[in-house]
């Protein structure tokens, strides 16, 4: 009898020890996973981050242009001024 409780003893031992061993691995791997994502989410955000600069500075010479009037968009007739302007500019170069 003695010897059948040890071999039940040791399997269960073994059994418990896989099924925790089981668990870790199992939030280990989910674990690294999560690291995985959140490296590809922060990559993909910094190199969106990247071209902010240059967005700025062209919104802000577009503003200038804009203010200044010399625009190349066909809004309340300003389409003429700024045509107007060109073929000046083009006169003056020939």
């Amino acid at each position: 009898m003695a010897d059948i409780s040890a071999a039940l003893i040791g399997f269960l031992g073994v059994m418990t020890g896989g099924y925790f061993n089981n668990f870790l691995a199992e939030d280990y791997g989910r674990f690294r996973d999560g690291q995985a994502l959140a490296g590809a989410l922060a990559g993909e955000l910094e190199s969106h981050t990247v071209p902010i600069p240059r967005i700025r500075e062209g919104l802000e010479i577009m503003g200038s242009k804009h203010a200044t009037g010399k625009s190349s968009t066909c809004r309340n007739g300003r389409c003429r001024q700024a045509r107007s302007s060109i073929r000046t500019q083009r006169r003056s170069v020939h």
